[in-house]
């Protein structure tokens, strides 16, 4: 779990790069803040999971911390999704218009 919360740190530090250098929508400014909430929400439980972890079998509080770490994990990386696939952000390609109506 210590590896994870380390490798997690250099996400969220290429993340930041990403966010303050790279073009961002106008439109994608609320997914883009909703990911980053998720994300540092989770690598913040994650952490205190670690911390509490410090007796066998953990406690009911660091089992809890790493469920909600894990929930936050699961949104964030849905709002991640959310501005890759439908907002572009990330790619090459511009994304498609997600006012239009054709499929």
């Amino acid at each position: 779990m210590v590896a994870g919360l380390v490798m997690a740190a250099l996400a969220l530090l290429a993340g930041a790069g990403e966010a303050f250098f790279r073009h961002i929508p106008r439109e994608a400014n609320r997914t883009l803040v909703l990911h980053i909430s998720s994300m540092l929400t989770a690598f913040a439980c994650f952490l205190a999971s670690v911390a509490l972890r410090k007796q066998m079998p953990p406690s009911n509080l660091a089992l809890a911390l790493s469920g909600l770490g894990l929930v936050a994990l699961l949104a964030g990386g849905w709002f991640g999704g959310t501005l890759v696939y439908r907002f572009g952000v990330g790619t090459a390609l511009s994304a498609p218009d997600p006012t239009s109506k054709s499929k």
